[in-house]
């Protein structure tokens, strides 16, 4: 999993290069653009080859609501 911790104005700048990396290693399978940090632009190529992109939520957040 990439966590992007970013100003959204990079973010798709990164995510193409997750992209270049899923493609060549088979991984990462997951990207993470917490709360105030969205491309939905850059969100859709990444689904396109198979990866999980979540938007708006932080991990311990939602690691707190699962456990």
């Amino acid at each position: 999993m990439v966590d992007i911790f970013r100003p959204s104005d990079d973010v798709s700048y990164i995510v193409y290069q997750i992209i270049e990396m899923k493609l060549k290693l088979n991984k990462p399978d997951t990207i993470w653009m917490p709360i105030g940090i969205i491309d939905d632009d850059a969100a859709k190529p990444a689904r396109e080859v198979g990866m999980h992109v979540v938007i708006i939520k932080y991990i311990m957040i939602s690691y707190k609501q699962m456990f």
